[in-house]
């Protein structure tokens, strides 16, 4: 399987090729067990158990499609089987707090994520961040992911040195791939902020509170495989853990004007937002 190497020991998950159309799966259609997708023309997969993910053995992807679908959609899909809020999100941690970035694709949620690195916060997930919900804890952990970032030619250039010597994220894509190495290893980090991001540009950087309604609704549209887990069992625990993030995790809606030059004045606001907060 591109970009995946054997582990050592028994491993927590298998990804593989395999025969999705096998009749042993009909046993497992509609039930939590087993959640399935399909990216056009070809590339299919199905999470079975939380501990496999299956693709389609005839699939016509590229190596990059392959590894980018297994370890966005299709690890989304599977974490969320096992309990995770998996939100459409980068993040970043710092002195024992990590912070969360959620928007839809071209907000800048890398971009940021990029520039925090930068300026000594470690990376812990781009594009696909998992919290472990503790509710009776009234907390929510990042849990640490990929060490890459996934950067558009504009934002690269500007944030990365030798940007265009990076291979692309997969064929036909204008992003580029970098990997990040951490200083240390990751561990899981109570996620103490998370910061929603508009799309829709506007004419000035503004950082304000979200109230408890708001913060739902964003986090709600913003879970990872939210069309897929249509089963009750998913739909119920999804609302569940999005209602005790939003209820124990400050949430700030950040509005912003356009461009990479306006990163260091957003980077002011949050930080600004955070030790106000105390995180």
């Amino acid at each position: 399987m591109p970009g995946y190497e054997a582990g050592i020991g028994a491993p927590d998950l298998t990804i593989g090729y395999g025969d999705v159309a096998d009749p042993a799966l009909d046993a497992y259609q509609g039930t939590p067990d087993l959640v399935g997708g399909e990216i056009p023309p070809d590339f299919i997969f199905y999470c079975l158990h939380g501990k496999r993910i299956l693709v389609n053995e005839r699939t016509t992807a590229d190596a990059g499609s392959i590894q980018t679908y297994t370890s966005g959609i299709a690890m989304a899909a599977l974490l969320r089987q096992r309990g995770r809020l998996v939100l459409h999100a980068s993040c970043v941690a710092k002195n024992g707090a990590a912070i969360g970035f959620l928007g839809a694709s071209g907000a800048g949620k890398t971009s940021i994520a990029a520039y925090c690195h930068q300026r000594g916060y470690a990376l812990f997930n781009d594009d696909v961040l998992a919290l472990d919900v503790r509710e009776a804890e009234r907390a929510a952990w990042a849990l640490p992911g990929g060490s890459t970032l996934r950067l558009r030619p504009d934002a690269g250039a500007a944030l990365l040195e030798q940007f265009e010597d990076l291979p692309f994220v997969m064929e036909g894509s204008a992003k580029r791939i970098a990997v990040v190495r951490p200083a240390h290893a990751l561990a899981p980090t109570r996620l103490r902020a998370f910061f929603m991001i508009d799309t829709h540009f506007g004419e000035a950087n503004a950082l304000v509170p979200a109230d408890h309604a708001t913060a739902l609704q964003y986090l709600f549209h913003h879970t990872h495989a939210r069309n897929l887990l249509q089963h009750p069992v998913h739909r119920v625990q999804h609302f569940r853990l999005c209602s005790a993030v939003a209820a124990t995790v400050p949430g700030y809606y950040l509005a912003r004007k356009h461009g990479i030059d306006q990163l260091p004045e957003m980077f002011g606001l949050i930080e600004a937002a955070l030790e106000q907060a105390g995180a």
